[in-house]
């Protein structure tokens, strides 16, 4: 995934000086009552979409931040297939596998999984299209994002969930014999 220069783009966001390394300049159409961007994506993540029907919007946070305010947060945004599309209705929030916050992933496990060690505070949400849309994604390479406001938090759109939550170690099962035999000695 990379964020896209686009023709209508009037303003771009830069990567603070640093980290350029990790973080891309950010092209943008700004007008009221929102912004928007694209992203393109390569042909292995583009499969991915097409087979699913479906984009991952992460947007980060910082620690303290709410589950009810990321919500807030995701629900400001669309994913389009067409950069015209910005006046019409878009894919909305679906629920998918591994949400653990009606439609959205909170980084905050449920009792028993574990985060992933590299986590940071953020939240994923899923946007689903129609095969018209799929097709219009196919022949491009290309999805929009817009925002309802005049700027992007920090966000970052996957072809999957990226989070994963991993569950604890199987506590291993008791044989009879054996543990028995070690009680009483």
């Amino acid at each position: 995934m990379k964020f896209a220069q686009f023709p209508q783009a009037n303003d771009v966001l830069r990567a603070a000086p640093g980290t350029e390394d990790y973080v891309q300049d950010l092209y943008i159409f700004r007008s009221q009552p929102y912004v928007v961007s694209a992203v393109d994506f390569d042909a292995e993540e583009l499969a991915q979409i097409l087979a699913s029907g479906r984009v991952y919007l992460q947007i980060d946070g910082e620690a303290g931040t709410t589950a009810a305010a990321y919500e807030q947060c995701l629900r400001h945004f669309a994913m389009m297939a067409d950069f015209y599309d910005a006046h019409v209705a878009s894919p909305m929030l679906v629920s998918f596998p591994g949400a653990n916050a009606g439609a959205f992933v909170f980084m905050q496990p449920l009792p028993g999984q574990q985060l992933p060690a590299d986590s940071r505070p953020c939240a994923v949400g899923c946007f689903e299209f129609t095969e018209t849309e799929l097709r219009q994604i196919s022949s491009t390479g290309r999805v929009f994002v817009k925002a309802l406001g005049v700027t992007h938090p920090p966000i970052c759109v996957h072809a999957s969930n990226p989070i994963v939550f991993s569950e604890p170690a199987a506590e291993p099962e008791l044989n009879p014999l054996t543990d028995l035999s070690a009680q009483q000695n």
